[in-house]
């Protein structure tokens, strides 16, 4: 597993088979090895982020990573690229927690690890590679009191040829949990660890159902793994077992065994904040609240239409608080249909999928409450969404050529207006003009045309469409999915991208 140079594959364009490590933890700098074929060396990096900055070295297919402190957490796009062209959109996740990567004997990802490895304290992101037949990663974890271990992999959604099951044990061997995902489904499970210690976490490679070996075209790529592991209170996993839903008679697990499961009542209701409104035509303005006592919610009930775009913000106002905010957005059942990233300051953007009444949520991410978890809410009027998708999101030109990018079109009702669509960011000599879209038109083509004298290019450009009636005018991105090589069709953590690739010169 290495890389192959273009000149050695008759000139062929960067190829990424994988990436590893595939992440690393903001403000950090970290090293990252590109597998695949590569068109020349050194190549250039571009981000979606410009705190995400990648230096190659000297040798083929060795980067060099700097995150900024001010990179966004979180996966980012990246694409490989030289004044021919560029690979494919590659993901890459700039991470919060301590990062620790598998220790490899002269590369081998399947060595074992010194004996004398250290336990991991979490919270922690751990981080590694394994051949689909290979026998597991055992990493050992240092808990200093008796905690609920919540694990959550990535694997398939980074673009592996597979993914991993997790096992929990504890020093004796002893089963304390384990993860039930069905490939191509990345795990997410909780376990309690009821006494302090170190207890160990087991990765094994997992295929699918049927499946006892990966494909030839995958048989290069390692499954790469990342794995946040983080802890909440003892006392919240009891709750995972509610009364009635241990069979009668059936034997308790063992307390030696280190696993406590003990019925609970049934959780009360949660309570509401005495504010709650009533589903309202209109949501918009600044509100503010508390979360107490701890379950406390707070909800929102509005109308909306379908396609209608809303987009809220909740800021913790105590810097002194615990208070971790998250926004949910329900349906009329109570279904969660969205969920905002939990922090101190978190927003929500949502896109109604048909008529009718909605609840948004304003909760803590733990469940936890008091007379200091103050908060304020922002909601912005609703507007109406336009999308627009195309296919390819990489385009090469040779001078006095022409390329077509269909697009299609959708939108509600409120947005049937005439609409444009232009491009930004081409060079000079690539000319693309504008498109006209009529009201009750769902396809445009815009043309990309580089002119005879066009000299070379190998840059990013985006695509947009713009209502030109509206002041300031509104303007929507054009967007196109990103497979993955191994990944189910939407199983990346990043599915589409609004930024484009185009390449001027010679094929």
């Amino acid at each position: 597993m290495g890389v192959v140079l273009g000149a050695a594959a008759g000139g062929a364009g960067t190829e990424c088979d994988w990436l590893y490590p595939v992440g690393a933890r903001v403000g950090e700098t970290v090293r990252v090895q590109l597998s695949g074929r590569l068109s020349a060396w050194p190549l250039a990096v571009w981000s979606d982020d410009p705190g995400l900055q990648f230096r190659a070295a000297a040798a083929p297919g060795h980067f060099e990573v700097t995150l900024a402190t001010n990179t966004a957490p979180g996966p980012h796009l990246i694409r490989f690229y030289d004044p021919a062209g560029a690979s494919a959109p590659c993901q890459f996740v700039a991470g919060e927690l301590p990062e620790l990567l598998w220790p490899e004997e002269t590369g081998d990802p399947n060595a074992p690890p010194d004996a004398n490895l250290s336990p991991a304290a979490p919270p922690v992101t751990l981080q590694g590679r394994l051949e689909t037949d290979a026998p597991g990663h055992l990493w050992p974890l240092a808990l200093s009191a008796p905690v609920t271990l919540h694990l959550e992999a990535v694997a398939s959604r980074l673009d592996s040829p597979g993914t991993v099951r997790l096992v929990v044990r504890d020093a004796g061997g002893a089963v304390l949990g384990r993860s039930t995902n069905v490939p191509p489904a990345d795990p997410e499970f909780a376990c309690l660890v009821a006494t302090p210690g170190t207890c160990a976490l087991e990765v094994l490679p997992a295929v699918a159902s049927g499946e006892t070996a990966p494909p030839a075209r995958r048989a290069r790529a390692p499954i790469i793994y990342r794995i946040t592991v983080t802890t909440r209170g003892a006392e919240r996993a009891a709750a995972l077992i509610p009364a009635g839903a241990w069979p009668e008679g059936a034997p308790r697990p063992d307390t030696a065994a280190r696993v406590v499961i003990r019925e609970v009542p049934p959780p009360a209701e949660p309570m509401l904040h005495p504010e709650t409104l009533s589903p309202t035509p209109e949501l918009a303005g600044t509100f503010g609240g508390f979360i107490n006592p701890a379950g406390d919610q707070d909800r929102f009930g509005f109308l909306t239409g379908r396609e209608q775009t809303h987009r809220f913000r909740a800021r913790a106002v105590n810097p002194d608080s615990a208070f971790v905010p998250v926004l949910r957005m329900l349906d009329a059942a109570g279904t969660v249909l969205a969920e905002s990233a939990p922090g101190v300051d978190t927003a929500l953007e949502w896109t109604a999928p048909a008529d009718g009444a909605y609840v948004l949520t304003v909760a803590d991410a733990f469940d936890a409450g008091g007379p200091d978890y103050g908060y304020e809410l922002e909601l912005a009027p609703p507007q109406p969404r336009v999308t627009a998708t195309t296919l390819e999101h990489t385009f090469q030109l040779a001078p006095g050529q022409t390329r077509v990018l269909p697009m299609q079109v959708r939108r509600p009702d409120a947005a049937r207006v005439p609409l444009t669509v232009t491009a930004s960011g081409l060079p000079a000599d690539v000319l693309a003009g504008s498109a006209l879209l009529a009201p009750d038109a769902a396809r445009v083509d815009l043309e990309l045309r580089a002119l005879e004298r066009a000299r070379p290019f190998s840059g990013p450009f985006r695509v947009l469409v713009m209502d030109p009636a509206t002041l300031p005018p509104r303007t929507f991105p054009v967007t196109a999915p990103v497979p993955g090589r191994h990944a189910p069709p939407g199983g990346l953590l990043i599915n589409e991208t609004d930024v484009f690739w185009l390449s001027v010169g010679d094929p």
